[in-house]
């Protein structure tokens, strides 16, 4: 009897052992943190956390009385002793846990250890577990936290080792306390969630972003005071023969003086700090004095970067500063660089419609060709990317998750050690939730949280997860939506790339009618799924209106595509159509060429555009100029240039002049033009009309009127990869007769009506030609013709 009293014991002992440990039971909180005494802010917060979020769990209060079985150690051998006591036991020394907020998650005992080396990874360890106990974190605020109530609740025995695929993983700027929050809790770098209550210290501190603008000497307060006193440290326009406060002068030794002595002060003052930014403004304008020309714009400014650091490593060893290839430097340049940088390479050339390896894109072999070529340079690079900042819009949701899984994968292969895109949206609850992209675009953007720490999930698995928390009985019904979407997103050759474009030129080919059929389904099924389930049935209804977004604009192309297939009237009914309502009439004629030579201020000339010039340089371009406009359901965004052999000088956005309309819009353009006495030998304009696809994709098309003194030519201009979907007409040289004379004004209108242009001359008809594709675009560009009283009617 005593030999199988003993036997029972042990029996329950060894069943004790292998048992799930409580965390509530009974509604009671069963497990309370524990934090050493030189415990950090990540090991605070994340004990704080785990408090509130158990107490919510459990529908409870504080439970001062009662005293929990077991405990969650938190902390890292420097900030906790029990950690310190276990560190051997705990396998702190294994190479793995050597990486930067890696962690291990053990049950020891009764006990839970939340352990690393840094105490952001102890952090990490604390909310790893709260997943693993079921709570999620969609988005910021406590809207986008979803943590199931329950009375009873526990979790098996843990002996988990997780460390990120790379090192730094960023999300954002522009930074806020939820966002902050956010992000912790998703295992993402980012600074302290609370520095009052908190503190700094144990989260990784950068100080600095995309600018040089706090860089100024001892007796300057601002930029622009430095900029007064000190001009010859800017920047030298060459054109305008002064000095620009957007960018300094990197061969002028003062300037590198004036640097390095503010560097010094800021490590002497910030000596905890993890790094220091060294990145210039974000501006398009180099230095174009004698000593910074004698080398090109890339080379200056890295070695200018260099330079800085090598000489700050001599007063401050150690220090690592974060770096940036961007605008005209991303090139590599022709110089040793230091290896004390967190270097990151902008991807403006990578593509986000496509998977990286997508042989489809013509973009991402490039973006990946560049940063192996980076990768020689320097060991620890990193991408910066716009994944979530590609529209403009907040309310457009960016189905891109498997694009960025790929792209991920990708990098975690070539070895990177940062993965950074920009998400500048905070959330409000008070605002509407669907125009504010960190709802929109919660579950990609979650989803590349995950992604960022494991590559190795599939992001089906994660979209599961999120519509089985997010949308309730419906989740079958939204993982298929979320599904279609993905796929239809990847199709077709249009390139997206860069950041704050127009979605509706994307519509076309990614919204089908086939589509619409299916998501509308999905989602009229998915409401009365949820008719009883407020929370989920919110989700759906909002998701429904980022969805609207594409659907009208798709449905808007599919008429177009339906109307141009199904033929046009007769040519005698489109003559006499009437143009009708102004669709877009400037308040201002161009004036002569030779007055653009002397452009200096927006307000001399041109009273009504709203933003400055932006110079880009363009050495082989031909003098002359450009008016016109893009017509978008009814509404015509102005787009004036003058192009000169050293410059363009734009007015409104660059990308205006790319833009693909979605409407079909009959249309009629008329101007008076003169070709002056000392035009040349052959003066002429182009006029183009009527463009379809992307036009810095393979598809295009567009018509270009050509006129000069005695002909007008027409064609159309295609770079399909594939058969077009229309006919492409032959091209037309209609002869003018009499001849054009120098000096003299004429009228001219050109109609796009249907399928065909007509093309009016001095009140004669010319030509005709058809029958074309494309929507409404207007564009004129003349090296040598003036053009007066420019006019797009709508013809109905």
């Amino acid at each position: 009897m005593k030999k199988f009293i003993i036997f029972l014991f042990l029996t329950l002992m060894l069943l004790h052992s292998g048992c799930a440990l409580n965390v509530i039971r009974n509604g009671k909180i069963c497990i309370v943190p524990a934090i050493g005494d030189k415990a950090l802010a990540p090991e605070k917060f994340a004990a704080d956390e785990f408090n509130r979020t158990l107490q919510k769990m459990a529908n409870s209060i504080p439970q001062e009385k009662s005293k929990p079985s077991s405990r969650l150690v938190i902390g890292t051998p420097a900030t906790n002793p029990e950690i310190a006591e276990k560190a051997e036991e705990l396998g702190l020394q294994r190479e793995e846990l050597k990486k930067r907020d890696s962690f291990i998650l053990k049950t020891i005992g009764a006990d839970i250890y939340a352990a690393s080396n840094y105490p952001s990874g102890a952090m990490f360890a604390v909310f790893d577990l709260m997943e693993r106990l079921g709570i999620r974190w969609f988005f910021p605020s406590e809207a986008g936290e979803f943590v199931p109530q329950t009375a009873n609740l526990s979790i098996d025995k843990l002996n988990i080792i997780s460390a990120p695929d790379f090192e730094f993983r960023v999300l954002g700027a522009h930074y806020k306390h939820d966002k902050y929050v956010f992000l912790q809790h998703c295992k993402l770098t980012a600074p302290s969630p609370d520095p009052k209550k908190y503190g700094h210290d144990g989260f990784y501190k950068n100080w600095g972003g995309h600018s040089f603008n706090w860089f100024f000497p001892p007796d300057c307060k601002t930029v622009e005071e430095y900029f007064k006193k000190y001009p010859e440290q800017f920047a030298w326009d060459k054109r305008n023969k002064t000095p620009v406060i957007s960018q300094h002068c990197y061969s002028n030794p003062d300037t590198k003086k004036t640097f390095l002595d503010w560097i010094d002060n800021f490590w002497t003052k910030n000596p905890d700090y993890n790094s220091l930014a060294l990145v210039p403004r974000d501006s398009p304008v180099s230095c174009q004095c004698e000593g910074c020309l004698k080398l090109d714009p890339s080379t200056l400014t890295h070695k200018f970067i260099a330079g800085l650091i090598r000489e700050s490593e001599k007063k401050h060893p150690g220090k690592m500063y974060q770096t940036l290839a961007y605008s005209f430097y991303t090139t590599p340049p022709q110089c040793e660089l230091p290896q004390n940088q967190i270097f990151s390479y902008c991807m403006i050339n990578c593509c986000y419609k496509h998977k990286i390896d997508d042989p489809i894109c013509v973009r991402n072999p490039k973006h990946i060709e560049e940063l192996a070529a980076w990768q020689k340079k320097l060991q620890c690079v990193g991408s910066y990317g716009y994944e979530f900042i590609a529209f403009k819009d907040n309310s457009i949701y960016t189905p891109i998750t498997p694009v960025i899984a790929s792209e991920l994968r990708q990098y975690k292969k070539m070895g990177l050690v940062r993965f950074a895109t920009e998400n500048y949206q905070h959330f409000n609850p008070s605002e509407p939730w669907e125009e504010q992209s960190s709802f929109v675009n919660r579950y990609p953007i979650y989803a590349t949280t995950r992604l960022s720490w494991n590559t190795s999930i599939e992001p089906e698995s994660i979209l599961r997860d999120f519509c089985k928390y997010s949308y309730g009985s419906a989740s079958s019904e939204m993982e298929e939506y979320h599904k279609l979407m993905e796929d239809a997103w990847q199709k077709g050759d249009a390139q997206l790339c860069g950041y704050n474009k127009n979605y509706k030129n994307y519509a076309d080919g990614f919204i089908t009618a086939e589509l619409i059929e299916k998501i509308d389904r999905l989602f009229s099924t998915a409401l009365e799924k949820t008719k009883n389930e407020a929370r989920a049935n919110k989700f759906i209804v909002l998701d429904q209106k980022a969805w609207q977004n594409w659907r009208n604009i798709g449905q808007r192309y599919l008429e177009l595509h339906t109307r141009l297939d199904t033929g046009s009237a007769p040519l005698e009914e489109l003559r006499k159509r009437p143009a009708e309502s102004i669709l877009y009439k400037p308040d201002l004629n161009l004036p002569e060429f030779k007055d653009f030579a002397d452009l200096k201020e927006k307000e001399d000339k041109f009273p009504n555009v709203e933003e400055p010039p932006l110079m880009l340089p363009h050495p082989q371009m031909e003098e002359g100029c450009m008016v016109g406009s893009v017509i978008e359901n009814g509404e015509a965004y102005q787009f004036i240039s003058v192009r000169t052999k050293e410059s363009i000088f734009l007015f409104k956005n660059p990308e205006i002049l790319f833009k693909n309309s979605f409407e079909q819009c009959n249309y009629e353009i008329s101007f008076r033009f003169r070709f002056p006495e000392n035009s040349g030998k052959n003066p002429w304009f182009d006029t183009s009309l009527r463009h379809a696809g992307l036009r810095l994709a393979q598809k295009f098309i567009d018509n270009i009127i050509t006129i000069n003194t005695h002909y007008v030519t027409i064609k159309t201009r295609s770079r399909d990869r594939e058969p077009s979907p229309t006919a492409l007409p032959e091209k037309l040289t209609a002869k003018i007769l009499p001849p054009l004379e120098k000096g003299k004004w004429y009228p001219v209108r050109i109609r796009a009506v249907d399928k065909w242009i007509f093309v009016e001359i001095n009140g004669k008809e010319i030509a005709t030609y058809g029958p074309i594709f494309g929507g409404g675009y207007a564009n004129l560009f003349s090296p040598n013709t003036e053009i007066r009283d420019f006019i797009i009617k709508e013809i109905k």
